[in-house]
């Protein structure tokens, strides 16, 4: 019985990974891409950050998806909404609705570089910065 829910298990992260590929796919369409692609980088960067050092512990493996065009702030925001159905997303309709949270099916934190700005999600806070806190531990010490 075990085995039998350890597959199903395995099989629900399978499903649920290509339905997240699509919906990125998705996404660099509704940005209007012409090339799109996804790297798995299983490098790990300890204490280090290649951003920020506020940002090491949300450095690991990464799934890295890239294509040629940029999406705009507003664009960004929306496609972080995750909704049902069909939805119009810069004059062009999205059909899996997941946007860009579908890249939270491979972590919790995701790091966002286009168009110049670079945005960090983190919905579930697992590396959440809080700033205030860091400049009174740094004026403590």
């Amino acid at each position: 019985e075990e085995e039998e829910e350890e597959e199903h298990r395995v099989r629900s992260q399978v499903i649920l990974g290509v339905q997240a590929v699509f919906d990125l796919i998705e996404t660099a369409d509704v940005a209007r891409a012409r090339r799109m692609e996804i790297l798995a980088d299983g490098r790990q960067f300890a204490s280090q950050s290649l951003f920020s050092p506020l940002l090491a512990d949300a450095q690991g493996p990464a799934i890295l998806v890239t294509f040629d065009a940029p999406l705009s702030y507003e664009t960004m925001l929306m496609l972080q909404r995750k909704v049902s159905g069909r939805t119009l997303v810069q004059d062009r309709l999205t059909h899996f609705g997941s946007g860009t949270t579908a890249g939270y099916a491979f972590g919790d934190v995701m790091h966002v570089v286009t168009g110049g700005s670079f945005y960090v999600f983190d919905p579930l806070k697992t590396c959440y910065i809080d700033a205030d806190a860091d400049a009174d531990a740094d004026a403590d010490d």
